[in-house]
Parts: structure tokens; C-alpha cells; sequence
């Protein structure tokens, strides 16, 4: 049952409402300001509040263990539901807005604060740092093919932001092992002259003392072999002219944006805005906060049978060797927006997910909005705090409640699903606890502290 309670034209015409200015804000052409506003507040209504959930079906393949759920070749059912659609056009259209700059993404013919030019390559520069600091999207690079030297080095593709796994591949038996993050003073420890004594198969792999985009395997192998790795990648070159699409996911957008917009507003110049710089900033901090704890998978069936889910790492430690065997799946493991199967299924069988999709944007002015009148008052607080924005000063610094009143009614929101699901928690960090078991990242002294 979808919500029936109020139109997409009908919201439109609320928010003109509660703005009270239809010469200052506007609605019309390619990018409408307004309808701008709104499509952001329920992107981040979404992944504060977690709010919308659905089911999603695909087909395994035989022999096939990797499933990237946001790959539209593979899950297709819902059709698009999971698609990224932004591109860098649409971001450099809303930052024009929000500049009071006219609005040309292709071409620049505002005022002599900025060019296109530093706007793409503003918003290309928190675009991989984003990528770098959330992995909220994962990719498969198979086969990895490269040179290794006799002290087991191999250089990786450029692509490569940050590697999360890493499987040994033997060319001539094509068994997999997995490889488990080490480093040289460790292998030292264990045997002193392991760079001269290559065994099969290698067991684990450093990047602590290599080049930039080098590996090392430990100890090297001594037959030839490939490796099989899942890391974060760069994102592509962002191009106006050929409309790039935006490689994270649609309701994380907003962060890049107000990344980039931190970056303009904070250089030398007539464009320096220290209060609007400060805001910027927070809201990218924001956004990289919540992306990198966004549950992409909860639940798992196999033709409709529940079966656990688990992490990569939980299951690498528990089911050695799972990557060298196939037969009827009966355990997931999630990470990110990457679902793989245990045992590696043998033909075809259906898989159902729970998943939190991406919120659902009204196309037409008819279209329902997915949302009940309880959410719809914060909706307009956080779209008229954004539309604000423009206006800067004191004007703006006014709204900031409006922008808290979502925060808040999304905590309540998540305080609900608390209590009504005993297993919350269990059911939320399937796709998040590799970060824990294999980290990322050593976490700061301020926040070990608190």
C-alpha cells in the first residue's frame, strides 16, 4: 500500500506557500529551483531516517559468487530502483542556483566570482574523497593481472583508491585463497628470510612499505597465479559537456555539493564566505557520517528461504576456502552495496534482499509523494532552510532550526524501529561490520576518546 495523501504539484504548491515569493524563487526550466529543493529534502529525509525500505529479486549465475546490487544489469526487479541517475550537470545546476548565478552547466555566463571550470574540478575533488572515506560503493576487479617480481611485488590499476580483499588465484588449478592483511615486520617475526622461500599459495598480502598502487604478497608465490580483488575505485573524469553520471549513490549528492560549495566559498576572493564556508563544510562532514554507516543489505532469501547473512571477513575466518566451492547457497555475506553467496551457487536460483533503496522522486506533478502528512511539515522546513541558503546572513542563519526539526523527527523515527524490532541493530550492520573486522582506517584519538 503506497501513500495517496498529497500530489508532487500539491507539495510544490505548499512550499511556494510557505516561501511567500514566487519573483525570488522560481520553478521553472531544465533544473526548477524549487522542485530542486525538495527532491534534496527527501534525499536526506532518506538516509537520516533510514525510511525507505524494499524487496528487491534477481537470478544467481552459475558459478558466479559476486553480485553488485546496484549494478542495473544485475538486480532488475524493481527495474531502476537502485540506479545512480545524477550527473555532474545536475550539481553544477544546483550550485548555480544556490550562487545566484544563472544557470548554464555547460557554459559559463555568470559573474567573474567563479568559472565552470572550478566548479567541476571542485566538485571532482570531493567526489573521490568521498569515494575514498565512505566506500559506499564497492567494485569487483577481476583478474588483476600484472608482473610479479621475485620478492613477490605487483603493481595494481590505477583505478584503485583503497583495497578491501584480496584472493591468490593459481593459474594452472585455478584455486582461490584468501589473503589476509599483514605486514613485512610480522612475516619477519614468523620466518626471517620468507622473501626467499616462495610456497604455494601466497596467505597474505602488505601495502605498508610498497609504492603507491603496489602489493606485496607474502610470502611470494612460486607459481604463477592472478589475484581477485574487491576495492573502492576512483570515480570517473567529471565532463559537462559529456554529462557525466555522478558514481555514488543519488541521496549522497547533496554531500558533494555542499563539499564543493565549502571549497569555493572558503578561497581568496570576492566569493570568500566564512559563516556560509563553515555550514558547507559541516553538511559534507554530515553526509560522509551517514554514507559511511548506510545499511545497504538487511535480509537474504534463496528461493525463498531465509538464510544468515554475515560479513566478508566473518565469512573468510569461518569458511576457509568457501570461494573454491559450489552447490545450493545457504549463507550471505554483504558488504556494501556487494552480495556475495556461500556456497558459490551451482545454476540458477532467485534471491530476494531487504535493502534501504534511494527515496523515490516523484516524476510527475500527479505522482503521489511517499510520504505521510507526520513527515511532510519537515519536509518543508528543511527544503525552505536550503532555499535560504541564497539569501545568506541572517536570513539564512535563521532557518537552521528548520534543518534540526528533520534531524530530529528522523531520530524519533529511528527510536520507533528500535523498539518495534527487538534485532535492529543484527539486521543494520551486516553490510557495516567489515569496516569493523577488517578497518578501514585507524579511528582518531578524539574520537577513541568519545
Amino acid at each position: 500500500m503506497a501513500y495517496t495523501y498529497i500530489t508532487w504539484l500539491q507539495l510544490q504548491t505548499r512550499f511556494f506557500d510557505r516561501l511567500g515569493d514566487q519573483v525570488f524563487y522560481t520553478n521553472t526550466g531544465t533544473y526548477p529551483e524549487t522542485t530542486l529543493y525538495l527532491r534534496e529534502a527527501l534525499r536526506v529525509w532518506n538516509v537520516l531516517a533510514r525510511f525507505y525500505r524494499s524487496r528487491i529479486t534477481f537470478a544467481t549465475a552459475a558459478n558466479t559468487a559476486w553480485y553488485k546490487i546496484t549494478d542495473p544489469t544485475v538486480v532488475t526487479n524493481p527495474a531502476n530502483q537502485l540506479n545512480f541517475t545524477m550527473t555532474i550537470r545536475d550539481v553544477v545546476a544546483e550550485m548555480q542556483i544556490m550562487f545566484m548565478e544563472p544557470v548554464s552547466p555547460t557554459a559559463w555566463t555568470g559573474t567573474d566570482m567563479f568559472t565552470l571550470d572550478q566548479l567541476v574540478q571542485a566538485v571532482q575533488r570531493r567526489h573521490d574523497q568521498f569515494l575514498l572515506e565512505t566506500a559506499v560503493t564497492v567494485d569487483r576487479l577481476y583478474p588483476v593481472v600484472g608482473a610479479i617480481s621475485l620478492e613477490g611485488r605487483m603493481d595494481l590499476p590505477e583505478t584503485v583508491a583503497d583495497v578491501r580483499r584480496v584472493s591468490w588465484v593459481d593459474n594452472g588449478t585455478l584455486d582461490r585463497t584468501q589473503l589476509w592483511r599483514r605486514d613485512e615486520w610480522g612475516a619477519r617475526s614468523q620466518q626471517f628470510n620468507w622473501t626467499l622461500t616462495p610456497s604455494d599459495p601466497p596467505t597474505g598480502y602488505s601495502m605498508s612499505l610498497t609504492p603507491p598502487l603496489g602489493i606485496q604478497l607474502i610470502p611470494p608465490p612460486s607459481n604463477a597465479g592472478h589475484l581477485d580483488v574487491l576495492a573502492v575505485l576512483n570515480g570517473p573524469t567529471l565532463d559537462t559537456a559529456l554529462n557525466t553520471l555522478i558514481s555514488i549513490p543519488d541521496d549522497y549528492v547533496w554531500a558533494l555539493k555542499y563539499g564543493a560549495m565549502a571549497d569555493l566559498l572558503g578561497q581568496e576572493g570576492q566569493a570568500r564566505d566564512h559563516s556560509r564556508t563553515k555550514y558547507c563544510e559541516e553538511r559534507w562532514k554530515q553526509g560522509v557520517a551517514l554514507a559511511s554507516l548506510e545499511p545497504f543489505i538487511f535480509n537474504v532469501m534463496v528461493n525463498n528461504v531465509p538464510v544468515p547473512v554475515t560479513n566478508l571477513q566473518g565469512l573468510d575466518s569461518n569458511a576457509a576456502g568457501w570461494e573454491n566451492g559450489t552447490g545450493t547457497p545457504d549463507m550471505a555475506a554483504a558488504y556494501r552495496d556487494m552480495l556475495t553467496l556461500n556456497p558459490i551457487p551451482d545454476g540458477v536460483y532467485g534471491i530476494t534482499a531487504d535493502i534501504l533503496r534511494p527515496a523515490p522522486i516523484p516524476a510527475l506533478p500527479g505522482d503521489f509523494v511517499m510520504l505521510g502528512p507526520e513527515q511532510l511539515d519537515v519536509i518543508l522546513d528543511y527544503a525552505h532552510h536550503i532555499a535560504a541558503f541564497k539569501e545568506a546572513g541572517a536570513e539564512f542563519n535563521s532557518t537552521q532550526r528548520q534543518l534540526n526539526n528533520m534531524i530530529q523527527l528522523a531520530g524519533d523515527h529511528n527510536n520507533k524501529l528500535q523498539a518495534l524490532a527487538v534485532f535492529r541493530e543484527v539486521f543494520e550492520d551486516r553490510s557495516n561490520r567489515e569496516d569493523l573486522r577488517r578497518p578501514r582506517r585507524e579511528p582518531s584519538e578524539v574520537a577513541s576518546a568519545s
